[in-house]
């Protein structure tokens, strides 16, 4: 297992375990939270949108044949090289705001590392598949 599949699991289960940390705060007692509730809700769901969104235009732009494509436009991709890292990172960030506490904060963490991770090992993929139009694009965006 390539490093690009080690990290895309620690992200996997880190995003996971920070619903299942969510759903378990909401079923015990209710508590003031230290962020307010429509706020972590509202990151949360806007991550989760930007990570639908920028799939969606990923799969579009791949097409039937599935062959691979450098998506430079659309969406966040003319700013950032990974948006739906970005949407992953901002719905674990509401996660974490919705139920706070060490456990999710540590997930929080560890998810935010292997999106970073993830990230570079990608763009190593990308240099190699893309070449130069993948540099190019690379000098003018930022990761996340």
């Amino acid at each position: 297992m390539g490093p690009e599949k080690f990290w895309w699991r620690i992200k996997v289960a880190c995003g996971a375990a920070l619903i299942l940390n969510a759903v378990i705060h909401f079923l015990g007692p209710a508590g003031a939270g230290i962020v307010p509730r429509l706020l972590a809700q509202t990151v949360a769901v806007g991550g989760g949108l930007t990570t639908l969104l920028h799939h969606r235009l990923l799969r579009r732009a791949r097409g039937s044949n599935g062959a691979a494509t450098l998506l430079t436009r659309g969406g966040l991709f003319n700013w950032i090289r990974h948006p739906m890292y970005t949407g992953d990172l901002l719905l674990y960030t509401g996660l974490t705001l919705l139920a706070p506490n060490s456990v999710s904060v540590l997930l929080l963490v560890l998810g935010a590392f292997a999106l970073y991770r993830q990230a570079r090992a990608e763009d190593a993929y990308l240099l190699s598949v893309h070449g130069e139009a993948f540099s190019a694009w690379q000098a003018r965006t930022r990761l996340l």
